[in-house]
Formats: structure tokens, sequence, C-alpha cells
């Protein structure tokens, strides 16, 4: 009879920066954006041009769209959400929320 070992690896998953080859942890925030009625489609398409933007959904409801951000600092997330969105042609008001 031979003995029987078990062996139990944790595995922790990293996501790795493909442009700059490390680590580093990033700034997240969610975007829920109120538009001029009618404006929707082109204010996506221009939204989805923003390099900080890795996520871009029309959807129904209180918002009109949902935009997710992510940044390699806070001051270009601040920069992105606050500055660049909020001052685009056609938003009537955002709602950012600051990924932890």
């Amino acid at each position: 009879m031979s003995d029987s070992k078990i062996i139990i690896f944790n595995v922790l998953t990293i996501n790795l920066n493909s442009q700059s080859n490390y680590l580093y942890f990033m700034n997240s925030a969610i975007v829920l954006i109120n538009s001029k009625l009618g404006s929707e489609k082109e204010l996506i398409d221009n939204i989805k041009n923003l390099p900080s933007v890795t996520d871009v959904y029309e959807v129904y409801g209180v918002y009109d769209i949902v935009v997710k951000v992510e940044a390699k600092s806070s001051e270009e997330l601040k920069t992105t959400c606050s500055r660049t969105i909020r001052n685009m042609k056609n938003v009537r008001a955002t709602l950012t929320m600051i990924i932890i």
C-alpha cells in the first residue's frame, strides 16, 4: 500500500499591464451619465475614444450611459472623470463612483 499525499496550492491572480509589463494598482471608477435626449450614440462614440475608458454601455433607467474608467494614477482618473467626461457636449449630469 502506498502513502497518498494531498497538496493544496493557493492561487493568486494578478493583472499585468501588457503595455509596460509591470504590476501596478489600477485606479478605477464607474461613471453614470445623464445625456441630452437623442445624443446618446454620439456621446458614446466620443467617450469610447478616451484613453482611460475601458467599457461604455447605453442603459435604460435613471441614467443613459455607464462608463468604466481605469487610470494609472488618481490624478489621471480625476481628470478623465471630472474634467473630460463632465465637460463633454451633451452631458447633463454625472455620478462618479470610485472603485475600492
